[in-house]
């Protein structure tokens, strides 16, 4: 995976457009005089090596259980993107063999859309530990075959009630996929900035055979949600009506210093290295994590618990 070592500590998020170019492709845009302060452009195409996944439904209920509040249906896809990126006029060429993609797409009815609803209910059961991780994997084996692989893993735990959702597939070259009924995951990660570093995530089959991924960042970083409006940036949360058009792009250095990553948000894609030794091959992912709350046995602590 190239990398662009003079921004490996940055959160860089631009305006772009996003539209079909053509089967299994989308293409994303932005020139660097649309709003961007003139720092960075980008063309690229992304072309999926899988078919588009459709994940499951993930309803949810308000905390006092009487409204809904999430209910979206999300497909993503793995493959590989070509093209270019300029960043404060120094280029670099973006090319399949080398560079990976991973896309989403999401619709439907979920919480965190604009701006709060003044007179909710905000009571009911509250959540004092949560673990969360959407996890999509791209690996080749030695042979030169490939796979992909997917998990989605969330746990919530509070005073009386634990409830854990999750979900896994493999997708194969040919079009066929694999369902796994469950997951389990032990994950590692920094107090002060809560940065996944290290772990292994174990896909559980129908006949209870378990097939453990080791999971390792990549790097000392990732690209931050919270400047895309994941949580608020700067009085601004994604899905907030801001006029037919508003353009703009934001450059935020050393991210994962504690003080900018609680302006951040935990929630960030961060490139993880995969090792699947039952399924042969070996490759990269996107590993988007929440770790909140104090977790002792982890050395994660109550005060450096942020969203």
């Amino acid at each position: 995976m190239a990398t662009f070592e003079a921004w490996t500590n940055a959160s860089l998020a631009v305006a772009t457009r996003l539209w079909a170019a053509g089967a299994g492709r989308a293409r994303a845009a932005a020139r660097a005089d649309e709003g961007c302060r003139n720092f960075a452009a980008f063309d690229v195409v992304l072309r999926g090596s899988f078919d588009a996944s459709l994940e499951d439904p993930w309803p949810d209920r308000s905390p006092d259980g009487h409204r809904v509040t999430h209910n979206i249906l999300r497909y993503h896809q793995i493959g590989v993107a070509s093209g270019w990126v300029e960043v404060d006029g120094s280029r670099v060429e973006i090319t399949a063999d080398q560079w990976i993609s991973i896309r989403d797409h999401s619709w439907g009815l979920r919480p965190g859309v604009g701006k709060p609803i003044p007179g909710l209910p905000r009571a009911g059961r509250k959540i004092k530990q949560m673990f969360m991780t959407w996890l999509p994997m791209t690996l080749t084996r030695a042979d030169g075959s490939a796979y992909s692989l997917f998990v989605m893993y969330q746990e919530e735990r509070g005073d009386g009630f634990t409830e854990i959702r999750c979900q896994a597939q493999q997708q194969n070259t040919d079009g066929t996929s694999h369902r796994f009924p469950s997951v389990e995951q032990d994950l590692h990660f920094q107090d002060d900035n809560r940065r996944f570093t290290h772990g292994t995530i174990t896909l559980i089959d129908t006949d209870g055979s378990k097939r453990p991924l080791t999971i390792t960042a990549a790097g000392p970083t990732g690209f931050h949600l919270g400047t895309a409006g994941y949580y608020g940036w700067n009085d601004w949360v994604y899905g907030e009506w801001v006029g037919d058009l508003k353009v703009e792009g934001s450059h935020v250095t050393a991210c994962d210093k504690p003080e900018n990553a609680r302006q951040l948000h935990q929630l960030r894609d961060l490139l993880v290295r995969i090792d699947d030794p039952v399924g042969g091959g070996t490759g990269l992912g996107n590993a988007e994590t929440f770790a909140l709350g104090a977790f002792p046995e982890r050395g994660l602590t109550d005060e450096n618990s942020f969203l």
